[in-house]
C-alpha cells in the first residue's frame, strides 16, 4: 500500500520482474516506509522521507552487466549456501530473454526523472 501512494513510484507497475544478484537481505532503517516485497525478497525497496529510496533489486543491469557478473561472480551459481534457493538461476536461465531489460530500464528512468522532480 506505501508504493502505491508513493509519488517516487509513480507510473510503477503492480508487478515487475526485476533482477538481483545478492545473498543477503536486511531490516529497514529505522524511520523508513517499505514499499515493495516480493515472494523471494521481504523488502524490495523502502523510502526514507520524500527523496531518498533504497532498492534491493538493480533496475540498472544489462545484459553486458548480467554476462560481466557470471563471467567474474558465477561460482556463487555453482555451490555453495549462496546457490541454495528456489529463486537461484543458472547462468543459462539469467543470460535468456535479453528483452527483460528493457520495462527495468524505463522503471529505474522514471524514478530517476521522480527524484530529480522533488530535489528542491
Amino acid at each position: 500500500d506505501e508504493g502505491r501512494r508513493s509519488p517516487l513510484l509513480q507510473g510503477f507497475p503492480p508487478e515487475l520482474s526485476v533482477f538481483h544478484w545478492h545473498g543477503d537481505t536486511f531490516d529497514l532503517p529505522a524511520k523508513s516506509a517499505p514499499l515493495m516485497t516480493s515472494a523471494g525478497c521481504m523488502n524490495q525497496a523502502f523510502s526514507y522521507g520524500d527523496r531518498v529510496i533504497g532498492l534491493q533489486c538493480h533496475l540498472e543491469v544489462t545484459p553486458a552487466g548480467v554476462n560481466a557478473l557470471i563471467d567474474h561472480c558465477g561460482h556463487e551459481l555453482g555451490g555453495g549456501e549462496l546457490a541454495r534457493g528456489p529463486f537461484i538461476q543458472t547462468a543459462g536461465q539469467l543470460r535468456a530473454a535479453p528483452d527483460r531489460f528493457s520495462p527495468m530500464h524505463a522503471r529505474m528512468a522514471a524514478l530517476l526523472d521522480r527524484l530529480w522532480e522533488t530535489t528542491p
